[in-house]
């Protein structure tokens, strides 16, 4: 069954072995009308080692193709968003440096952390949450790419 293989991490193995005979392909179809893919960074080399392939090499095309032969409608690649989340992140950090330097109260701590990673944010707020004023305001790369997909 998909489910009690996915969470070892063999999620597209047991798709594929679900994909046997025509009713199985139907089946598995179904589950992935409208469905869309956003895929991390670190997927693209984990994929390459996976399948033997030279340090590297570029899965990208090949990933998207698989993605999209699984039923995905559309393939989003999160390394945009991550530099959105960077050029927000930067746009925040001048504004809180402009308002120290000009002599105005700034309401922010100076010293900035990244909102990139949902974990990290997660540990801040349950180990340390002395630091969560000095956290980025600005919405991780998964975010922002969520956001970006629903509203177009």
């Amino acid at each position: 069954m998909v489910t009690q293989r996915a969470g070892y991490g063999r999620w597209v193995e047991a798709l594929l072995d679900e994909l046997e005979g025509d009713a199985g392909r139907s089946r598995i179809m179904q589950l992935f009308v409208g469905a869309l893919s956003p895929v991390a960074p670190a997927i693209r080399p984990a994929l390459g080692e996976a399948f033997g392939m030279p340090v590297g090499s570029r899965v990208t095309d090949k990933m998207a193709t698989a993605l999209r032969r699984l039923a995905f409608d559309a393939v989003f690649d999160t390394n945009f968003s991550a530099d959105l989340t960077i050029l927000e992140e930067g746009h925040e950090l001048l504004e809180r440096l402009r308002g120290a330097f000009r002599g105005g109260a700034c309401k922010e701590p100076l010293s900035m952390f990244s909102s990139c990673c949902p974990a990290w944010i997660q540990f801040a707020e349950q180990m340390a949450s002395d630091i969560l004023p000095n956290l980025s305001t600005c919405k991780s790369p998964q975010q922002m790419l969520g956001a970006m997909i629903k509203t177009n």
